[in-house]
């Protein structure tokens, strides 16, 4: 690594980029002014958040190899004007396939091909202190939800159209990509310098081969799981349910809390080992879980779990 690049300004530019990346965790917010404005099935229009977190795997595996290639600057601004562009075209659309293509598929691709770029690019420039590291670039996404509910509150009370508002925090999102890109520099490819590869490490086809593999994929997936059930709907179930007054507050709390435990769960991490955080993690969710299934109705338990998962 070049002695001229300054790690933590780079690092601070990578938590901006997540900070745009954060804002499709705010889907729930946006929920209810589209059934309201579009009397779209609640039911129906969640299918554009699952599409988008069921697309964002895909351009993951090309970001990666475009990080082992030195080229990670390049996954992160081509994954960020996507998602921005997911974004905008929402703004434009009045029917539900339309909004499954553009939030669902090309906010998705956007995603998962910037979030990927993001992170691994970092990360090589702290091999010292990668927990550390990615819990605060992590941060940044909990930061960045947190960051979209607030301005699409300020442009829905300025414009009283839900679509207005997804137009314009796209056309934000991209100029801060556009603005922050100038701080991010590639991480050199693996055999220009950079971090040595580990003995243990395989290309994909060994990988897909290896048992390790798919019960980890499996144990990510079903943990993944109830963080999305809270990210997507957590605001439509505190004020349906709950009888509470603000989605916005349910979703801007998720996110505080999910920045505060990406920050402590990454710090952990250095101390404790991957595989031992991971343990404490999951049976955490899975308590907040099943006290929302055994105390379904009170609202200080739905406040506790909801705030807990996204921790």
């Amino acid at each position: 690594m070049s002695a001229s690049i300054n790690r933590w300004g780079m690092l601070a530019a990578h938590v901006c980029i997540n900070f745009v990346l954060g804002g499709v965790y705010a889907f729930s917010y946006f929920k209810t002014p589209l059934m309201a404005q579009y009397h779209w099935d609640p039911a129906t229009l969640a299918l554009a958040f699952s599409i988008n977190m069921g697309i964002i795997p895909l351009p993951m595996i090309w970001g990666g190899r475009m990080i082992d290639n030195g080229k990670g600057k390049q996954a992160i601004v081509i994954g960020g004007i996507l998602f921005s562009l997911g974004f905008i075209l929402s703004g434009f659309v009045d029917n539900l396939p339309m909004l499954f293509l553009t939030y669902g598929v090309i906010a998705g691709l956007g995603s998962g091909l910037a979030f990927t770029g993001n992170l691994n690019n970092i990360l090589k420039f702290f091999p010292d202190r990668r927990g550390l590291a990615s819990g605060i670039v992590l941060a940044g996404v909990g930061v960045g939800t947190l960051l979209c509910t607030r301005l699409a509150e300020y442009f829905m009370a300025q414009t009283h159209d839900v679509s207005r508002a997804l137009l314009y925090l796209g056309i934000v999102y991209l100029v801060v990509i556009f603005i922050v890109q100038f701080f991010i520099r590639s991480a050199p490819a693996k055999d220009s310098g950079g971090i040595k590869a580990s003995p243990l490490d395989k290309d994909y086809r060994h990988m897909l081969k290896d048992l390790r593999f798919w019960l980890l994929f499996m144990i990510l997936a079903l943990g993944v799981f109830s963080g999305m059930v809270i990210s997507s709907s957590s605001a439509q179930i505190g004020m349906t349910q709950y009888g509470l007054l603000s989605g916005a507050l349910v979703v801007s709390l998720v996110s505080i809390f999910n920045s505060i435990g990406r920050l402590f769960w990454g710090g952990l991490t250095d101390k404790l080992g991957g595989y031992n955080t991971l343990v404490i993690v999951y049976l955490f969710t899975c308590v907040c879980m099943l006290l929302l299934l055994f105390f379904n109705g009170n609202t200080s338990v739905f406040y506790f779990s909801a705030l807990g998962v996204g921790f």
